[in-house]
């Protein structure tokens, strides 16, 4: 059993060398084989650090957090990733609790739930924590039934072979939802395990309304009830809005009558069962 542990970083020289060496003295301690591959796209010293640390650094040919992944990914030759990122705000000498359910043959894909253990003091923005990070996972377990509790967790680990089932291409933030979103299409077990959330040390590179978009875009151009459940939920809000200002004689472009009241309805019915079926899609 060989285990990679894939850390991706942009100017992380205050921290990665901690990371690293976290990881290495976890995996030493349950005594399995293993190799820490950074992803990097630098310009500071981190790619140096991470060297001298005896890290494989290889350098994306392309930008972006999620290609920075699946670049490492051609690389690595073990036969369970761990991801995890190198600004210090998820501790690495936790990997040996991430991988267990992997281990014993209990998932495909564990995520690490900052929800489940503890958000430090100043780890997450009060706008990531009570509403972006619960409204995006509440969207990902409705769409696609993932039943997770931290969809956007950095901190996680798979095996070699789910990656393969997965086929994923998000260059993006949006690497994460996506990762969750296949794998759940695919059929492949996901388990939590929780975690702690640390303060990161240099600038965070999120954007939380640019990547939060680019996270609810991929759900609604991937999932399949899409097409029906946003037409549907607008087609019956406007037979119903009809119907009241019809019975209650609000008067708007015309005198509304018994055809409004009818095309209305008709109209709510047909948005009602699009939606109805956009649920069970």
């Amino acid at each position: 059993m060989k285990i990679s542990v894939i850390i991706p970083t942009k100017d992380e020289e205050r921290t990665i060398g901690e990371c690293i060496r976290r990881a290495k003295e976890a995996i030493e301690g349950i005594g399995y084989e293993y190799e820490i591959i950074v992803s990097d796209s630098s310009s500071d010293n981190t790619a140096k650090i991470a060297e001298s640390l005896g890290a494989r650094v290889i350098f994306p040919d392309k930008m972006g957090y999620g290609y920075a992944y699946i670049y490492a990914f051609r690389h690595a030759s073990g036969d369970i990733i761990v991801m995890g990122d190198g600004d210090g705000t998820y501790d690495l000498s936790e990997v040996p609790e991430l991988i267990k359910p992997l281990i014993n043959g209990e998932a495909d894909l564990v995520l690490g739930s900052r929800f489940k253990g503890k958000i430090h003091k100043n780890a997450m923005p009060w706008l990531h924590r009570y509403i972006g990070n619960p409204i995006l996972t509440w969207f990902t377990n409705f769409f696609f039934k993932a039943g997770v509790s931290d969809a956007h967790s950095g901190f996680r680990a798979l095996k070699k072979e789910a990656i393969e089932k997965m086929n994923l291409s998000c260059t993006g933030m949006e690497f994460a939802t996506e990762m969750v979103v296949k794998a759940k299409v695919a059929g492949l077990r996901i388990a939590e395990v929780p975690i702690n959330y640390y303060p990161r040390v240099s600038e965070s590179k999120l954007r939380s309304f640019r990547d939060g978009w680019r996270h609810l875009k991929f759900m609604l151009l991937y999932s399949p009830a899409y097409v029906f459940l946003i037409p549907g939920l607008i087609l019956f809000l406007f037979g119903i809005s009809m119907i009241a200002i019809t019975f209650f004689g609000i008067r708007i472009f015309y005198n509304p009558g018994i055809h409004t009241i009818i095309a209305s309805a008709l109209i709510a019915m047909l948005g009602y069962q699009l939606f109805l079926f956009g649920i069970a899609g």
